[in-house]
């Protein structure tokens, strides 16, 4: 699986989910009259070769950011992190991804008049 495949899976994971925040791409600028939203990003390490037949293992992390107008308080924000844990758990497989430890929920901070609470899921691609 290429990681184009990988992203998509993963992407696709998301929109398709019921009762999730829209997602909205990371290189889409944010209006001031934008609604709460998610922002994915997902970043690979290097790989790395295991064993003697010489398999690659390439870890990586999906940082999904829950934004948040400010002001509205960070429950909505942290329930939506549940969901989004949800979606990840442990022991999941996309294909050559698998979501070997649990997801967690950092603390939240503001940018820009949003609250920013991030979502990080580590993952490894082994192929």
């Amino acid at each position: 699986m290429d990681f184009e495949a990988i992203a998509l899976a993963i992407l696709g994971r998301i929109e398709d989910a019921v009762g999730l925040l829209p997602y909205k791409p990371p290189n889409v600028s944010l209006g001031s009259t934008d609604l709460d939203h998610l922002r994915v990003d997902i970043m690979f390490n290097r790989r790395e070769p295991v064993g003697l037949l010489q398999t690659n293992i390439t870890p990586g992390i999906i940082q999904v950011a829950v934004y948040s107008k400010r002001g509205s308080g960070t429950i909505q924000a942290l329930a939506e992190g549940d969901k989004v844990l949800e979606l990840f758990p442990r022991n999941l497989e996309l294909g050559s991804l698998r979501i070997d430890r649990p997801g967690w929920i950092s603390a939240g901070f503001e940018k820009d008049g949003w609250w920013i609470t991030p979502i990080s899921i580590p993952f490894r691609v082994i192929n």
